[in-house]
């Protein structure tokens, strides 16, 4: 019995003093508008997505996919685009003063600002940048 306590006494002492992940996620993937740079009118992105579902869920193209249509949207590519959301910190955050944003996949290639602030340069679709 005696060699029961000191085991799980044992086991209890290590397991405390284990790292614990601090994280706090939070999603942003609400509120997103987007527009061709230079255009004065956002319009409303879903995100994650892309240009050509956001434009087509916004009516201002057709479907790229059918039939000989895919010619007609060419001119997407050569533009640039922006996309644009605000986001609030969580109360118990403010005093920290490091901020991790995760981003899964971000156009081939992106520039990511935060409070007019250039955080990341993207050129690579395929790797999650930080």
């Amino acid at each position: 019995m005696r060699k029961s306590i000191i085991v799980l006494l044992l086991v209890t002492g290590i397991a405390s003093c284990t790292y614990k992940n601090e994280y706090y996620t939070e999603p942003v993937h609400q509120n997103w508008v987007f527009r061709r740079v230079g255009d004065t009118r956002w319009m409303p992105a879903t995100v994650p997505g892309c240009v050509h579902t956001d434009l087509m869920a916004n009516h201002v193209i057709s479907d790229p996919f059918y039939r000989f249509r895919e010619d007609s949207v060419q001119w997407i590519e050569q533009e640039d685009w922006e996309y644009h959301t605000t986001f609030d910190v969580c109360e118990c955050l403010k005093e920290q003063t490091n901020f991790e944003l995760f981003f899964e996949g971000l156009d081939t290639y992106a520039d990511v600002y935060v409070n007019d602030s250039l955080v990341l340069k993207n050129d690579n679709m395929f790797v999650g940048q930080r």
